[in-house]
């Protein structure tokens, strides 16, 4: 069993980018430190503080609620001093002339405490898995995503629990923020990814299992000869080089009742998801792994002994980790690949 996120201060994530400043530039720069909100109320909250739409407002990656974190964001002609709120910090950078994406982020630099008794392992890589985060409290982000793609938007509106005037339920979407849509449409993609790549460890490797919100994810014992390998993040136009992944791919997306097309959503503006790549492999830099489980007097004078009981079950530990991830990547799906 692993313990994350017992505490806000447990789960520190810092973002790393470069910002190119200018003495005056169409966008403000903000660094935003938060706690306790994800990076959607966050933003939402500075929008109507600032009494503008959160359209205005740009930002690279999505932070959970249940961490400290701190990441860059953008405001469309948005003000030149900080700011204040619960829970929230920001402080002005700067001006330029480009919005910030999530293409502009290099990656994210990590702190995290746990508590674990399952024994460690030494790795520098794992499989680049889409974790809990993605899915949502309510574990059905993909689902809502998976009935937009198929063009259900009365059971959409069902399984939001959303309110249609009129049964006009392609309204009641267009209503939610177009950021929330797309969220619910990646996570469809995301979970596609993620079945795909747990296929193709199945069929040709030796793995191990670790544990999310929708199931089981599968791990390679030996992972080097995935380095290169890149997967598709299934949507219209999308490409497949490799044969096993093609064919793993026309087999879930027989069982799913859907296709690449599906993914062109022309009710709801800008909603259309495009196929992408991604990285099957992602690499751990800079781990550091300190153990802090504090030990008692008598372990301390006498390390060599131990009793009966602790021979018989896994002894409960505590480590501080840290380590940065590229862009995209679950510090989460490291940290159970680490102790599973």
């Amino acid at each position: 069993m692993i313990k994350i996120k017992q505490k806000p201060e447990h789960f520190i994530v810092k973002e790393k980018l470069k910002l190119n400043l200018k003495e005056n530039g169409q966008y403000t720069y903000f660094l935003l430190k938060k706690t306790g909100l994800n990076t959607i109320d966050a933003v939402n909250k500075i929008a109507d503080r600032l009494n503008l739409s959160s359209k205005y407002i740009n930002f690279g990656g999505t932070k959970d609620r249940n961490a400290i974190t701190e990441q860059y964001i953008s405001i469309s002609k948005g003000p030149k001093n900080d700011l204040y709120l619960d829970g929230i910090e920001l402080k002005y950078l700067g001006e330029g002339d480009e919005r910030i994406n999530l293409g502009s982020l290099e990656g994210n630099e990590f702190e995290i405490i746990i508590e674990t008794d399952q024994e460690l392992r030494l790795i520098k890589k794992t499989i680049n898995y889409f974790d809990d985060q993605r899915f949502g409290m309510n574990k059905n982000n993909h689902v809502v995503g998976k009935l937009l793609v198929q063009k259900k938007f009365k059971e959409a509106c069902e399984e939001l629990m959303i309110n249609a005037e009129g049964n006009n339920y392609v309204g009641a979407l267009k209503k939610l923020h177009k950021k929330i849509l797309q969220l619910y449409v990646h996570a469809y993609q995301s979970y596609l990814w993620n079945e795909t790549v747990k296929e193709f460890i199945k069929a040709n490797m030796n793995y191990y299992e670790i544990d999310y919100s929708l199931g089981k994810l599968y791990v390679p014992e030996i992972i080097n000869d995935l380095n290169q390998t890149k997967v598709p993040l299934i949507g219209f136009g999308s490409e497949v080089d490799n044969e096993k992944l093609n064919q793993i791919i026309d087999v879930i997306l027989k069982k799913e009742g859907i296709n690449q097309r599906d993914f062109i959503i022309k009710e709801i503006q800008g909603l259309s998801s495009q196929g992408d790549v991604r990285d099957m492999v992602v690499e751990i830099k800079n781990l550091n792994i300190t153990d802090m489980t504090k030990k008692g007097i008598f372990e301390k004078l006498f390390p060599f002994i131990k009793s009966k009981i602790n021979s018989q079950k896994q002894e409960s530990k505590k480590y501080k980790l840290n380590f940065f991830l590229g862009r995209g990547s679950y510090a989460t799906i490291v940290v159970k690949s680490l102790f599973s």
